[in-house]
């Protein structure tokens, strides 16, 4: 039927140049199009394939056949060789695990679970490549296995295992993809059911033993041609495997030229992610109506992660019609957070002699986030709160035997609504969910509560997720729920919590590559597709992002599977080299068929322009075309993107009228203060926009820090002879003490009890040696008689700022010392450092630095001013005299003490010449919140003069991404 076997035709609209080739080839031979099938790499191209058929010809007609070539094996096999069903990957992996559990690998599935899929991959690997039992034996015999008794266990048995496991398939009516390479590549031999059809292959660019083998028995049909694209990167790699039957087709081989570019291409570097985005909307803006909703115009995407950005910021309001050929992953939806927090919760949690005990923030993260109560809005809203007071009062685990007594205690007002919250989320998902005994009856709770079905009180809550998502995942759900899996119980080993990690740990690798088909049809509008859907494909306008390495070409990493590489490679199968060829042959034929080719890709510190850019401008020159390099293009330059977009975080953030109202409505004090002379972002997250670091639990510092001083509050309101060194009071320490501890964490648990009693050592330690060393400073300096103690002072002040603005000022004071003629004002610090407090309490360097010219938060380095602030506020406060009398006459100390060092250190600085001073101070306080007022100074990041470590401790670096 063809004079030729092999027809070479250019890389640039190959699709369209074959249509036009094959039309004008059926017009001639008088050979109806109908009769004739063509076999692609994969669906996408045959689509376009057959439209590009379409339009060529002039009056209506039966179309050719197409198929993907894995669609061409599937039809074969079904229609010639045997009827049987596709084993899915759970599926195979269960045999597996049932092949290795009789062979007394594994004593579970869970155990097996980490091996299965890599143990499937080699044997699908092995299959279609055509490795038998003999060829997996000799090389075992001749190497040595890895050291790992398990691994090494695993490889000892593998021929034995893959024998048996094609053996069961067959028994149990299943096949595999690579079974069914294998058997049609095997039964091919004569051209039965196509003697009347005209056969072309595109073939993929990389094959497997079974695809040579296919391709070599297909070469024989006289009905049979082979469609290659007029690229070196192609017929380098046919070169081995098809010179022998057309040796003549690779004669002028070495005359191609190395790379044929597309008219323009186009280099253009940035930072980030958004700036990506925001210049290829900057990139299509620039073309016209046309090709705005061509299938012409085309963006790559090598990976999926940055697509929902481009929908939503990087396509111009005049595209209206695109289409995706990249699915969204579930992953990145709120169904499979679901799982994961799940799955945290119930690691997270225990189990005790009467029910169990679940951790109180991973609670109250899984019913914050995924719960609704049906017919009760607000419930499980209501409900996190009362976990919150919970979790302040100092609790961890809740033991939910005693649930209902807590609530009674914490939450009068609202038992019933808090009672029936709780047993709706215990006794109808949770408890539910742990007292199941198959995967399979599990896998149904959770496809009951997300559905949302009737017999369940709770249900997930709704959040926008893109349409058909949930379908998607519940489909998937149900396939696992009906797999062999369902044959899977709860080990009678195990405890309940842990059984049901197992299955959650399972459903999340399950679920992880579940993808939901996204809007539009191959052939409609711009395309936006993943590199292996470009095969074949070609553009007049190309975008391609993320050209950095480890997306393009994909990380370096060991094969996926069990066996070792150098195994792999002594069974002559595909090595690592094969992927980053196969990327490489992606991304420089897409460039060579495209006309007009923009890449886009970030260069920073951290991301690096891949290899193949360079490889690029090589080929380039050697064609002596021009490649076009821009200067970097960021999102944080309006100058260069040309947007108008908000300020960076480097450029600064303006201060609005709404927020400079805000500032004149807060009561500052010296700790924003001291957050604003840190960074002034870290103050406008803080105490204008009330962003909050969560707690992580029982031994987070802040909660430590709260503790101790709560301890220490009530010790000294109690005391009114001085506390000494050797005082027996100290006995009353361990009273208040044990009191406190057992009110803060009321739930004990063995770290528990270790942290309490650390605490209490700690600070009865400290304290000693705090007033030994306070007593050792004050003699000689201070006269009279001790007064008394005041604990948790607060003290108010109004500061005149600009323009006779009066802002609230706040502050309170940990302890006060009252003596005949002085007094001492003393904050507590949890860390062991204070010299850095101890430096800025002097007035006279606070003052010298500020009244110099430039913005306050980049002259001081160590923005410690607590000490000066609590100094003015004693000297200018009403609730001071009201508590602690008349200060004029008196001497004013200020003193840090440190409760976490070993050897306690303080110094006890005097303030002389009060009322200077205080001014002083109340100048210094001003040019600060002049500045913190004023709408022409943005807030702004100072790292010009601050170490970077500001910013690695800052809980907002994932915000400003300066860490």
């Amino acid at each position: 039927m063809f004079s030729k076997k092999f027809f070479l035709l250019p890389t640039r609209d190959f699709l369209k140049s074959l249509a036009d080739d094959f039309v004008k080839y059926a017009l001639q031979s008088g050979e109806p199009i109908s009769r004739f099938v063509f076999i692609m790499p994969n669906r996408r191209s045959g689509v376009y394939l057959k439209y590009y058929i379409s339009k060529r010809l002039n009056s209506p007609s039966f179309a050719p056949q197409v198929f993907s070539i894995d669609d061409f094996i599937d039809f074969y096999y079904e229609n010639y060789i045997l009827s049987d069903v596709k084993i899915t990957s759970w599926d195979a992996e269960y045999l597996l695990y049932d092949i290795f559990k009789k062979l007394d690998v594994f004593s579970d599935f869970w155990e097996f679970v980490p091996f299965g899929s890599k143990i499937l991959r080699d044997f699908e690997d092995f299959k279609i490549n055509r490795r038998n039992t003999g060829d997996l034996q000799s090389v075992l015999i001749d190497v040595d296995l890895p050291n790992t008794v398990k691994i090494k266990r695993v490889l000892d048995i593998y021929p034995d295992a893959y024998e048996e496991f094609y053996r069961n398939l067959a028994e149990m009516g299943f096949s595999s993809r690579s079974l069914r390479y294998y058997k049609v590549s095997d039964e091919i031999a004569s051209n039965e059911g196509f003697s009347d059809t005209g056969i072309l292959l595109c073939p993929p660019f990389l094959l497997s033993e079974c695809e040579k083998v296919l391709l070599e028995k297909l070469l024989k049909w006289d009905n049979f041609a082979v469609l290659l694209q007029k690229s070196k990167f192609v017929l380098e790699e046919y070169r081995d495997e098809i010179g022998m039957y057309e040796p003549d087709l690779f004669d002028g081989i070495k005359d191609l030229p190395t790379f044929q570019p597309g008219a323009e291409v186009k280099l253009i570097p940035t930072d980030d992610d958004i700036s990506e985005v925001l210049i290829l909307e900057k990139e299509l803006k620039n073309l016209d109506e046309e090709a705005l909703s061509s299938i012409q115009t085309g963006i790559i995407l090598p990976d999926a992660h940055k697509l929902f950005e481009i929908l939503d910021l990087g396509l111009p309001n005049e595209v209206d019609e695109f289409n995706i050929s990249m699915g969204y992953p579930v992953r990145f939806s709120g169904y499979y957070s679901f799982i994961r927090d799940l799955t945290d919760l119930l690691l997270f949690s225990q189990t005790s002699d009467r029910e169990y005990l679940f951790n109180l923030k991973k609670l109250r993260q899984f019913v914050d986030r995924h719960v609704e109560l049906k017919n009760h809005y607000g419930a499980a809203e209501d409900f996190t709160s009362l976990l919150g007071d919970l979790i302040d009062k100092g609790y961890t685990y809740l033991d939910t035997s005693a649930v209902f007594e807590l609530i009674d205690d914490f939450s009068r007002d609202e038992v019933k609504l808090r009672n029936l919250t709780w047993s709706a989320i215990f006794y109808g998902f949770l408890k539910k969910l742990l007292s199941v005994n198959s995967f399979s009856d599990f896998v149904q709770i959770v496809v009951n509560f997300l559905s949302g079905s009737e017999e369940m009180e709770v249900e997930y809550k709704r959040k926008s997720e893109p349409p058909g998502m949930l379908e998607e995942l519940l489909i998937k759900l149900l396939a696992l729920k009906n797999s062999l899996l369902a044959k899977l119980t709860f080990q009678p080993d195990k405890n309940a919590l842990e059984n049901a990690v197992n299955f959650l740990e399972f459903l999340s690798m399950a679920c992880a590559n579940v993808t939901v088909p996204l809007k539009g049809t191959p052939l409609s509008g711009l395309q936006i597709i993943g590199f292996l859907e470009s095969r074949l494909l070609s553009f007049k306008k190309l975008f391609i992002l993320d050209a950095q390495e480890n997306l393009l070409p994909e990380p370096e990493r060991e094969w996926d599977g069990l066996m070792p590489y150098d195994l792999r490679l002594r069974l002559g199968l595909l090595d690592l080299r094969a992927r980053e060829k196969l990327s490489e042959y992606l991304f420089f034929t897409l460039v060579e068929s495209s006309e007009e080719c923009s890449i886009i890709y970030k260069d920073t510190e951290i991301d690096e322009p891949s290899h193949f850019l360079l490889m690029l401008k090589e080929y380039m020159q050697q064609s002596q075309s021009p490649v076009t390099e821009f200067e970097h293009m960021s999102f944080y330059s309006n100058k260069t993107i040309g947007f108008d977009v908000k300020p960076s975080f480097e450029m600064g953030i303006r201060k609005t009228e709404g927020i400079i109202d805000r500032i004149r409505k807060m009561q500052l004090s010296y700790s924003a203060l001291e957050t604003y002379l840190e960074c002034p972002l870290k103050f406008l997250f803080s105490y204008i926009y009330k962003m909050k670091e969560e707690m992580e639990d029982e031994f987070d510092r802040r909660r430590i820090g709260s503790v101790i001083h709560r301890i220490l509050e009530e010790f000294f309101k109690e005391k009114i002879a001085e506390v000494t060194a050797d005082s027996s009071c100290f006995e009353d320490f361990e009273r208040v003490a044990e009191r406190v501890l057992n009110e803060e964490y009321p739930i004990e648990t063995t770290r528990i009890r270790m942290l309490k009693e650390g605490i209490k050592v700690r600070v009865k330690g400290s304290l000693r040696k705090i007033q030994r060393s306070i007593a050792d400073k004050i003699k000689g300096k201070i006269a009279g008689n001790f007064e008394g103690y005041r604990v948790e002072v607060k003290a108010d002040s109004n500061l005149r700022v600009v323009g006779d603005v009066l802002l609230p000022f706040t502050g309170k004071i940990d302890r006060i010392d009252l003596y005949g003629d002085g007094v001492i004002i003393i904050d507590y610090k949890s860390s062991s450092s204070v010299e850095s407090y101890e430096r800025g309490a002097k007035i006279e360097n606070l003052t010298k630095v500020l009244s110099e010219q430039g913005r306050v938060a980049h002259k001081i380095e160590n923005p410690h001013i607590q000490l000066p602030v609590y100094y003015w506020l004693v000297k200018n406060s009403p609730q001071i005299r009201d508590t602690v009398g008349d200060l004029s006459n008196k001497r004013l100390f200020v003193s840090v003490v440190p409760l976490k060092s070993k050897d306690v250190k303080i110094s006890i600085m005097e303030y002389e010449n009060g009322e200077s001073n205080a001014e002083q101070v109340e100048q210094c306080l001003r040019i600060i919140t002049n500045e913190i007022l004023d709408p022409s100074v943005e807030f702004y990041m100072p790292l010009e003069s601050k170490r970077k470590t500001y910013c690695s401790r800052c809980s907002f670096n994932v915000i400003c991404g300066t860490a």
